[in-house]
């Protein structure tokens, strides 16, 4: 199976639930072969996301509720079903808990198995990240390749069985029932496409019979009775209502907006989103330009960029009081940890 595509349907899964319809009649079908299609029927495509993010904490804390919003816009090329690019940049700012409003920007790009990030922008969180503790991760792009050099594991797979799965997983959806409550509204013009809205609630048996078919098809492992009530207990958590727009041409997915809850029961602890995710220049040409300067990260360096500031305050010391270690111990230590990058 594409790893893009199946990167898109978590992704869709998670900011939108999936969008498909409850019964055999012609409104569920046309969500739902709208929402398969999206996938299966299209290769190249730009994408917009809006996200409002209001994050409370549980009950009995003493800090309050944190705000952020983010805007996204992204092009998927999936021409190369073993290699597939996406391309996001991202901008962010968020305020809450006493802290000002932060704000950042970056790019990311997927080739395949590995992803470059580019922070172009970040706040300092009122002195948590100082300027100059970030001088050297700011504004470069950086190469970070999946841990095993796969992203889900089909990397010795050939392209005829990427595609085998891919119609397995389709057909899979296609009959799968995601939303209920499925009501047809209207026809609005979405990207300057005539296409048909659609609102419904997420339909949470639906995921289960989703996940636990693909499970026993793909991993060929059939979840345990245990493991499908823990699934239902956390999907018991999540109140999701979202609209769809289907291109009336193309049956294809073109817009999707919605309203999520997500409240602990334990703790009360709760996330609630607002989002908005538009599709457009289905099978278009795009370029996605691989950075062939990008260094190596190493999150590590990056924890002791942040750890560091402030430490040029701390006295130099000549270990010379230490009993058991010579200098000459601690030089070959200090040695060792700046070839780690720890200096």
């Amino acid at each position: 199976m594409s790893k893009l595509k199946l990167t898109g349907i978590v992704v869709m899964l998670s900011i939108a639930a999936v969008l498909s319809g409850c019964s055999l009649n012609s409104e569920q079908t046309v969500v739902r072969e709208g929402f398969a299609n999206l996938f299966s029927e299209v290769d190249t495509s730009k994408m917009d996301i809006t996200l409002d993010l209001a994050v409370v904490p549980p009950a009995g804390l003493d800090y309050g509720a944190l705000d952020i919003e983010m805007v996204i816009s992204g092009v998927t090329d999936n021409t190369d079903i073993k290699n597939p690019k996406l391309f996001l940049d991202i901008a962010a700012s968020g305020a809450g808990n006493g802290v000002s409003e932060q704000s950042g920007k970056a790019e990311m790009i997927l080739d395949g198995e590995v992803l470059y990030a580019n922070v172009s922008e970040i706040s300092d969180f009122d002195g948590l990240l100082p300027a100059e503790s970030m001088t050297d991760f700011i504004g470069k792009w950086w190469r970070i390749p999946f841990p095993g050099g796969s992203i889900i594991g089909l990397t010795n797979a050939s392209a005829d069985d990427i595609a085998a799965q891919d119609d397995k997983l389709f057909e899979i959806m296609r009959n799968t029932d995601f939303l209920t409550e499925l009501q047809y509204i209207g026809e609005e013009s979405i990207s300057g496409e005539n296409s048909l809205h659609y609102s419904g609630v997420l339909n949470h048996e639906g995921v289960v019979d989703f996940i636990s078919e693909t499970s026993i098809e793909f991993n060929d492992y059939t979840p345990t009775e245990s493991e499908i009530a823990e699934l239902r207990e956390s999907l018991d958590m999540v109140d999701l209502n979202v609209d769809v727009w289907i291109g009336q041409d193309d049956d294809i997915l073109r817009k999707a907006s919605g309203t999520m809850k997500l409240v602990s029961p334990e703790d009360g602890a709760e996330v609630n989103m607002d989002f908005v995710v538009t599709y457009s220049g289905f099978n278009e040409p795009v370029t996605i330009v691989v950075p062939v300067d990008a260094e190596e990260f190493d999150p590590l360096s990056l924890l002791m960029m942040g750890a560091g500031a402030g430490m040029e305050d701390f006295p130099e010391s000549d270990f010379s009081d230490l009993e058991g270690f010579s200098e000459a111990d601690f030089a070959d230590l200090e040695a060792e940890l700046s070839d780690l990058g720890l200096e």
